[in-house]
Order: structure tokens, then sequence, then C-alpha cells
């Protein structure tokens, strides 16, 4: 598990860096790990606000958390940039065959009164889908998710892990939470690959450039831009 070192200096005994260590792991373990993501992204149309959000907090989101094999969901509101869907929710799976199981598709098909009239009228410029996690580092949920679109290529998750000393493991990115790789098929059939990392919102710590580091190593096109969110709810 990796640590980080820039947080062990003399000002912390051994005890202390012993029993963070601990916590961590103990995090860990009392969460399933996610096998997958389901997503959806969206715009709303305008007047319908406040009945797309009543709809999501008071029944959409748990009755898509009580399908088997649903493990949370967060849903988000776009920061930056303004070409970015105005809201995302993301739900992590234990695999991706929740996707494609019985309960699942049951569940699509049979909407509620609520449900058959928000997807009618109020979400917009819809996308969905499964993305399979390839590789994660840390355990946290933060306030906001970066999302950046990374080069095509077999090595794209080694080239993640032997970086991560100086993309988000530096004495600047102490809001980092988690890092994810996510892998999907395209139209085409080829590999795409996206890096999902959460941040704590602190004042003091404001979030690095991870773009630009990301760019720096050759994982990320000099053209792509990252997208980030703001989180509304967690369950």
């Amino acid at each position: 598990m990796l640590t980080r070192r820039f947080l062990l200096g003399s000002s912390l005994s051994a005890a202390a860096a012993i029993l963070c260590t601990n916590s961590t792991q103990a995090k860990a373990l009392s969460k399933p790990a996610a096998g997958a993501v389901f997503y959806v992204a969206n715009d709303c149309r305008l007047g319908r606000e406040k009945a797309f959000h009543l709809w999501y907090q008071t029944q959409h989101l748990d009755e898509t958390l009580g399908i088997p094999g649903t493990l949370s969901g967060r849903r988000y509101a776009r920061v930056s940039p303004a070409s970015a869907p105005n809201y995302l929710t993301v739900y992590d799976l234990q695999s991706a065959d929740v996707f494609s199981s019985t309960a699942f598709r049951r569940r699509l098909a049979d909407k509620t009164p609520m449900t058959d009239e928000n997807l009618r009228l109020s979400m917009v410029q819809m996308q969905a889908g499964v993305l399979d996690v390839v590789w994660s580092d840390g355990h946290g949920t933060g306030i906001f998710l970066d999302i950046f679109r990374l080069r095509d290529g077999s090595d794209v998750v080694n080239k993640l892990k032997s970086s991560v000393d100086s993309l988000w493991l530096t004495s600047d990115a102490i809001a980092f939470e988690q890092a994810r790789c996510l892998k999907r098929k395209n139209e085409a059939g080829l590999n795409e690959y996206l890096l999902a990392v959460q941040w704590a919102d602190i004042a003091e710590w404001p979030i690095p450039d991870l773009g630009q580091r990301l760019k720096g190593i050759g994982l990320m096109s000099p053209a792509e831009t990252g997208s980030r969110f703001r989180l509304l709810t967690a369950r």
C-alpha cells in the first residue's frame, strides 16, 4: 500500500505513523472494492431542476442502490468546463455483470411515475455506460472529482503506477483522496482509459494541476482538458 511519505516527518512519532497506517487499512477493508462503475451524465431542462433533484434525492438514488451488486452512489454538479454535462451520477458496482443482470434490467423496465416523468421531461443530453476499474490508489471520498481522458495504450496502468510519486503523492497534494483508472470499449472496439481523481475541499491546500502533470509524462494529449465536478450527495 502506498503511503504519503512526505507526511511522516520528524514531528510525527513512530506510534502515530503506525496508527495512521492501521486506520487507513481498516478503512479500506471495511468497503468492498468496486470492480466497475455505472455513470449517468446529463443536463436538465430549464425549469425542471426542482423536480429533477426531488426525484433523485427522494427516490431514484435509493431504488438504483437497491439493485444487488450496487455498492454506492454519488451525485455531482459540474464545475468546469462549460462544455461538460451539468450533472454526473456515479454508482460503484461489484462488477460490470451487475449492469446486465436481471435485477438491473427489471429496474430499468419497471419505471415509477416519477422516473418516467423525469426521464421524459427533465433529463436531456443524457449519456450512460459502464466502465471497468482496472487500477486504483487511495480509499477516500472527496468533494471534488476530476476526470481526465488518457492516451490509449496497453501500458497506461503501468505508467500510472510508476508515476504516482510525481502525480498526487507530492507535498502540494494534501487534498488527494482517491484515484481510479477506468476502461471502456469505444464504438470502434478499442480501449479508452479515463482517470477519475477525488479531492478534499481544503482552502489552504488547493488542488494541483494534475492535467499538466499527466501531459508532462505523456499520459494525456496536449489538446485534452479535464472536467471537474463537485459532490452533491453520497450514499
